[in-house]
């Protein structure tokens, strides 16, 4: 009898486990809650602010010049200006670049022949040294004759470029020199030469210590989908330039695969359990001493409910979300902040079970 009993109580014990087991988790036979989906984040730093430059050294009599081209610019609100700088090797006297800039603007059309061709359309501004525009599709040529009002014998080295509040501006913004391009030498002082390079992105500063070039190609991280939640956690990501920060966003793509909507996720954060912790300052200030070190983040993160984001449908939480990116953003400045600026870093294409839903 003893034996029985205690067979017994083991048998109601085992039914009393696996009703534990089906009510608070998943086994191999009953899944529990939605099925969760996680994609890779790759690399896609390939439209970030950037240029090359050519720095000519003309003969005795004649002034030096510099020729820019720009790409990866975003648009900039009100008064706001890219203003061009140039200085010599004493780096104490900045003089404002007079330059013929030729806005070039890349549309894709459909041929008679019903092939995607590209057609660029271009604008030229004459004797200015600031210009507000930017976008993924616009490339800035730059042609500038050094200015006379540098001492004889005084070559001009440095070409700086700067964000300001507006084109009133007589002196470079301290905090905001994403751009900028150094000639290493001459030659000589009377003998025509030419030396180019590329121009550098991140925050220019005449203390070297304080300089910043912005790394690519370190960072990594991957989206969640389950029921109405999306999570992107990424890591390993540079500290953004003076005057940037990461955001998140998605692309919801019709049948056609054509873009018809931005949704804004805001700025990264640090991740669980710290995400009311944004990183939007991460730039200037360590917001987070256990995601940040001097240079870089080595956690971020995004999560959103559905429910409580504008632009996802509730029913079906995704509805023809087909891509998630994480972008560089300016802070100022910016025309709107929900618009998506030109700087994609990080992007997944999302499966088709979550973009069109369980069918």
């Amino acid at each position: 009898m003893r034996r029985s009993a205690l067979t017994v109580l083991a048998a109601v014990a085992g039914v009393s486990a696996l009703a534990a087991c089906d009510s608070e988790r998943a086994i191999a036979t009953e899944t529990v809650g939605d099925p969760a989906y996680g994609i890779k984040l790759s690399q896609s730093g390939t439209n970030t602010p950037r240029g090359t430059v050519v720095f000519s050294v003309t003969g005795a009599g004649s002034r030096d010049s510099v020729r820019l081209t720009l790409r990866g610019l975003d648009s900039l609100a009100g008064t706001a200006r890219y203003v061009l700088w140039v200085t010599d090797s004493t780096r104490s006297t900045f003089r404002r670049l007079s330059s013929r800039i030729v806005m070039t603007v890349v549309d894709t059309a459909t041929n008679a022949q019903g092939d995607p061709e590209e057609v660029p359309r271009t604008t030229t501004f004459l004797n200015t040294s600031a210009f507000s525009n930017g976008g993924p599709n616009r490339r800035f040529d730059i042609t500038a004759a050094m200015p006379s009002e540098f001492a004889a014998g005084v070559r001009p080295d440095l070409v700086l470029v700067t964000i300001e509040a507006s084109d009133a501006a007589a002196e470079p913004n301290p905090a905001r020199r994403p751009l900028w391009a150094q000639r290493t030498a001459y030659t000589s002082a009377n003998t025509p030469a030419a030396n180019a390079g590329q121009v550098s992105f991140g925050f220019w500063s005449a203390d070297a210590t304080e300089q910043y070039v912005y790394p690519l190609g370190t960072a990594r991280g991957r989206a969640y989908f389950r029921g109405d939640v999306l999570m992107v956690n990424d890591s390993s990501l540079p500290r953004p330039p003076r005057g940037y920060f990461y955001a998140t966003y998605l692309i919801k793509r019709d049948n056609l695969n054509q873009a018809t909507d931005t949704v804004y996720l805001g700025p990264q954060t640090a991740p669980a359990p710290r995400r009311d912790l944004s990183l939007r300052h991460a730039d200037s200030v360590v917001v987070d001493p256990l995601v940040q070190v001097e240079r870089s983040i080595l956690a971020a993160s995004s999560r959103v409910s559905a429910d409580s984001t504008g632009g996802l449908d509730i029913n079906v939480p995704f509805s023809g979300v087909a891509d998630v990116l994480v972008t560089l953003e300016l802070k100022d400045y910016k025309v709107d902040e929900a618009r998506m600026g030109p700087a994609i870093l990080l992007r997944a294409d999302v499966p088709s079970i979550v973009r069109v839903g369980p069918q």
